[in-house]
């Protein structure tokens, strides 16, 4: 693995740099994906190496946790697994760079009609979480929330994309608002017109171009990273990683630069 991903590009002081991934289940038996023990070096290879200000993963299982922990060793960590509240089941965590970044507060809630303990919402197959956190870079403070949309539930999907966007609302305390994960839903389909009401996706946002392969999944692009108009894109990039995963890696970075707030977010 190369010292630093061909997609990565140099970080400037005034720069966000985000990573979102589906790293597929470690127990992939009878899927077409090898299992971890094949891929693990190549994940953990582009976490090290790119090694964003903050990551966003799905389907972490507890078993790789203190793997993925390991290869970055100067990142916080924010999350539980979905299945109880503490690790049975996948994690849908944010790990951020205490080197730049400090934390305000942070917590989960579950996509689901009660969203404060674990269940399944809707017409869910799975139980499914969204992580949240508020940081400060210097004197600016942000937003994140990483999650992972139900795969079969149509309506879970909606839902969840009108709770996620009240929450965000509500714990963002006005600061600017990222939202990434595996939304198992395209840009044109109703949860992502939905989140696209107030948030910004990177795949669509006509001030820079965006680079790498256009789909994240052979379903196509169901992962994404929305953000606040306040930020300025710098890069936007899918990173192609299939065979580490049966998912592309989003990796973006945005400008702390904040313009005039055109929204609420």
């Amino acid at each position: 693995m190369p010292k630093h991903h061909p997609f990565a590009s140099p970080r400037r002081a005034d720069s966000l740099s985000l990573l979102s991934w589906n790293i597929q289940r470690w127990d992939t038996r009878g899927l077409l994906t090898p299992p971890w023990r094949y891929r693990r070096r190549r994940i953990l290879g582009v976490l090290e190496n790119l090694s964003p200000d903050v990551v966003g993963l799905q389907e972490i299982l507890q078993p790789v946790v203190s793997e993925v922990r390991a290869a970055l060793p100067h990142h916080g960590w924010v999350g539980v697994a979905r299945g109880d509240g503490m690790e049975r089941g996948e994690y849908a965590p944010i790990l951020y760079d205490r080197r730049r970044l400090s934390r305000l507060e942070s917590g989960w809630f579950w996509l689901a009609e009660a969203p404060d303990r674990p269940t399944i919402g809707w017409d869910a197959r799975l139980p499914r979480i969204a992580t949240w956190a508020r940081f400060t870079a210097g004197h600016r403070s942000f937003f994140v929330l990483n999650t992972h949309f139900d795969h079969r539930g149509v309506q879970a999907r909606r839902r969840s994309a009108w709770l996620i966007l009240a929450e965000s609302l509500r714990r963002s305390r006005g600061d600017p608002v990222v939202l990434m994960g595996d939304f198992n839903a395209r840009e044109d389909d109703p949860p992502l017109r939905t989140l696209g009401l107030v948030l910004t996706n990177g795949a669509s946002d006509g001030r820079r171009r965006h680079q790498g392969p256009r789909t994240t999944h052979p379903a196509g692009r169901i992962d994404h990273i929305l953000y606040s108009r306040r930020f300025a894109p710098a890069e936007l990039t899918t990173v192609p990683a299939m065979g580490a995963s049966d998912h592309n890696a989003l990796y973006y970075r945005l400008d702390l630069e904040l313009a005039p707030e055109p929204i609420v977010a």
